[in-house]
């Protein structure tokens, strides 16, 4: 009797035929498709975190900003004032 096992391209087929229909089943299931709505719920979260924390840092260095700017038009003031002074 042959050895069906041997034949390499037939295991091959057969191995892919049960991974095509055991990947139809899965994907078609409904904790499957659970399971990928919570993942995409968690990265959408993630990304509106991530969001309003750089807004944050952006809110905050504009503040740093416009305080260095005026520090630097206050010296420029008392600079005019004493040379004016002389």
């Amino acid at each position: 009797m042959r050895n069906i096992f041997s034949n390499t391209k037939l295991n091959f087929f057969v191995l892919g035929a049960v991974a095509a229909t055991a990947g139809v089943k899965l994907l078609k299931s409904e904790s499957f498709k659970k399971g990928c709505a919570k993942v995409l719920y968690s990265g959408m979260k993630f990304k509106g975190d991530i969001l309003s924390e750089v807004d944050e840092i952006r809110e905050a260095a504009a503040d740093e900003y416009f305080d260095y700017c005026n520090e630097l038009c206050k010296e420029c003031e008392s600079t005019l004032e004493t040379e004016e002074d002389e």
